[in-house]
């Protein structure tokens, strides 16, 4: 008979602190109107920027837009926003929906870094091109690249040499190596 009541107090209490471990219950209600937002990018010189989309704010009259840079965490109001993301030559966009007190975590999918190593990084010259021979980027060793992920034919010329590094796979959120020598 104890270990029916003990049993019953164990769950009874079990479920009586669920309520505890949600975040709205317990929030303060001035932190109730905000969320959090975090962007993960392939390089941290990335840009991003949010501009509110629809909401009840938005049709009251409140605009709200922000610029941060990547990896950084931002308070916002709660809301649906248009994420636009300013990598080197590129822009990724995505809807994104901001619930109270939570972070919403974000990151960019489909891109990685091209890093090449030469002997005269300022003087050499890099061509990116896809297998089936379109150059689709041209840039100084000295930079990291950031590019869609695929499979790509990587050329580096060389004071009158070039050489190349076929099949190089950009893969999402990394950065590939590639160096090039004589």
């Amino acid at each position: 008979m104890k270990t029916k009541y003990f049993l019953f107090i164990c769950v009874l209490s079990f479920f009586a602190s669920q309520n505890l471990w949600a975040l709205d219950p317990v929030a303060p209600r001035a932190e109730r109107k905000y969320g959090e937002l975090t962007v993960q990018t392939p390089l941290a010189s990335d840009v991003c920027s949010i501009k509110m989309t629809k909401d009840k704010n938005r049709d009251a009259g409140i605009d709200y837009q922000q610029s941060f840079k990547p990896g950084e965490t931002i308070k916002i109001p709660v809301g649906d926003y248009e994420l636009k993301v300013k990598l080197q030559d590129r822009e990724w966009t995505t809807q994104v929906t901001i619930h109270p007190t939570e972070r919403t975590d974000v990151k960019v999918t489909g891109y990685g870094n091209l890093k090449v190593n030469s002997p005269s990084p300022n003087k050499d010259t890099v061509e990116v091109a896809t297998l089936d021979g379109k150059v689709i980027s041209t840039f100084h060793p000295s930079q990291v690249k950031t590019l869609p992920n695929g499979t790509y034919n990587v050329t580096v010329k060389m004071s009158g040499t070039s050489i190349t590094q076929p099949n190089v796979m950009i893969i999402p959120n990394t950065t590939r190596e590639v160096s090039a020598a004589f």
